[in-house]
């Protein structure tokens, strides 16, 4: 038979199996979330890398698109220049004169799409 002191005991160990168990139920929650936690890390530094690289392969090419441009000009440029040369003591009719008109005005609509770098002031 049990006696006052042997209840009390067996109560107390009771009472540790029950409280050891929370805490261990605890623990594996804050496992698990520690594990979320590094896996959205994880996932999140991956996606900064992917988004990296397409940041790196869109400015590729727009620094083409960039240069094409730009040669575009200069060919549009030189025809002008050209023509003007050419139509220099020439009389022109109306057509010619609109023609050698958006000529230029060509030129600078794709020369306005990269602006010109103004140093700066000193």
């Amino acid at each position: 038979m049990y006696n006052e002191k042997e209840k009390r005991a067996d109560a107390k160990r009771q009472r540790q199996k029950r409280v050891l168990a929370v805490h261990n139920r605890h623990s594996e929650h804050d496992d698990n979330h520690d594990n979320h936690d590094n896996h959205t890390i994880k996932d999140i530094l991956m996606k900064i890398t992917e988004l990296l690289t397409i940041n790196q392969s869109i400015k590729g090419q727009l620094n083409k698109a960039e240069k094409e441009i730009v040669a575009k000009i200069a060919e549009l440029q030189t025809a002008v220049d050209a023509l003007t040369a050419q139509l220099a003591d020439a009389t022109l009719t109306p057509e010619q004169e609109q023609s050698v008109t958006d000529v230029q005005a060509a030129a600078q609509a794709l020369d306005d799409l990269n602006p010109d770098v103004v140093p700066p002031v000193v």
